[in-house]
């Protein structure tokens, strides 16, 4: 765009030097002309309403040449503000497309390591039943239920081979 409002400036810089330089050197041209034909003080009064007359002219003829480069440089600029704006939309709606996708993934990772928290929450939760501390606490309760089963049985049989042993010791005394 920049390159655009470059060339436009150029040309309508160029357009009024034209102007400029077109003017000053017709009225040059004029007033020389009527200073050669200063004989006469009306070919002096036709002289300067001629001169007039082509200033006028020529004056037209600079005022549409620019109006027509105005047009042309407007639509220009209209034309590639259109196609600024097309692409900039484009690259808007490809960024929302990437940072929706984006935004997806993210909260689907999210949800997931949600869930594996809630595994791992559960499973450490000791009042969950279906819980791996849960289960461990419960196998351990066994186990120990388990061996002071085993504990006890054995402190039993002990106590019946003592039984069994001071039964018989004093017998076999005896018998010696």
């Amino acid at each position: 765009m920049t390159i655009i409002s470059e060339e436009a400036k150029k040309e309508a810089k160029e357009l009024e030097e034209a102007k400029e330089n077109m003017q000053t050197q017709k009225i040059v041209n004029a007033v020389v002309q009527a200073i050669s034909n200063v004989e006469d003080k009306n070919s002096i009064g036709y002289q300067l309403t001629s001169l007039s007359d082509k200033i006028d002219g020529v004056e037209t003829k600079l005022t549409q040449k620019i109006e027509g480069v105005e047009t042309k440089l407007t639509q220009k600029i209209e034309g590639v503000e259109t196609k600024l704006t097309q692409k900039i939309e484009g690259v808007e709606t490809k960024l929302t497309q990437k940072i929706d996708g984006v935004e997806q993934r993210l909260t689907n990772r999210l949800d997931e390591h949600d869930k594996r928290f809630d595994k791992i929450e559960a499973s450490l939760d000791l009042n969950n039943p279906n819980g791996s501390l849960s289960r461990l606490k419960t196998d351990l309760e066994n186990r120990i239920d388990q061996v002071t089963q085993t504990q006890n049985q054995q402190n039993n049989r002990l106590i019946t081979l003592e039984t069994i042993v001071d039964r018989e010791l004093p017998a076999r005394s005896q018998i010696q």
